[in-house]
């Protein structure tokens, strides 16, 4: 993904660094509270919780890990 924007930034204006690419790209394409794409890890530590004993008492509920871009209607 950084690659495929970091080569559609020059014709997008997003700027030449990866921080601004993200910043600007993900204002443009994909606008969420934390400005950024997510990583790895945090969908990680999401599966992570879901295979615990923690979340042994979870069922059918939607946990999302979209840094915001989709937000809950209440």
């Amino acid at each position: 993904m950084q690659e495929f924007l970091t080569k559609l930034s020059p014709e997008r204006g997003w700027g030449e660094s990866w921080e601004e690419i993200e910043f600007n790209s993900v204002r443009e394409i994909v606008p969420n509270d934390r400005v950024r794409y997510g990583r790895p890890a945090e969908i990680a530590g999401a599966v992570a919780y879901l295979c615990s004993p923690y979340a042994e008492y979870i069922s059918g509920a939607t946990i999302r890990v979209d840094g915001g871009t989709v937000r809950g209607a209440f």
